[in-house]
């Protein structure tokens, strides 16, 4: 069995979708890539680990020493900093507007 290590980091991505439940359409959604291009991504990573279903792609996985969940903490963090980005340029939107709204009465 080929361990998880080997894999590509967008390997380790898709892996860690697939245990979450997302389908092959969401993926492509959410990483804004075709359907057949995670379609050809499982197809190898399927065959780097010798999983012979995604059931037992999930079990390797589940292995807590998987470098794997070092990934979902990566994911977690990011998306914890792109809503903090979010919330900082929603403000500064405000801002630029009421300073529109001042200058378009003077």
């Amino acid at each position: 069995m080929s361990l998880l290590k080997d894999l590509t980091i967008r390997e380790k991505q898709i892996a860690l979708l697939i245990a979450n439940g997302y389908t092959s359409i969401e993926i492509a959604k959410r990483l804004k890539l075709t359907k057949n291009t995670i379609e050809t991504h499982r197809k190898i990573l399927m065959r780097k680990t010798t999983a012979k279903n995604v059931a037992n792609l999930v079990m390797m996985m589940a292995n807590k020493n998987s470098p794997i969940f070092a990934l979902k903490d990566i994911f977690d963090k990011e998306k914890k900093e792109l809503h903090k980005l979010k919330r900082e340029n929603k403000h500064l939107l405000k801002r630029n507007w009421q300073l529109e709204v001042r200058l378009a009465k003077k």
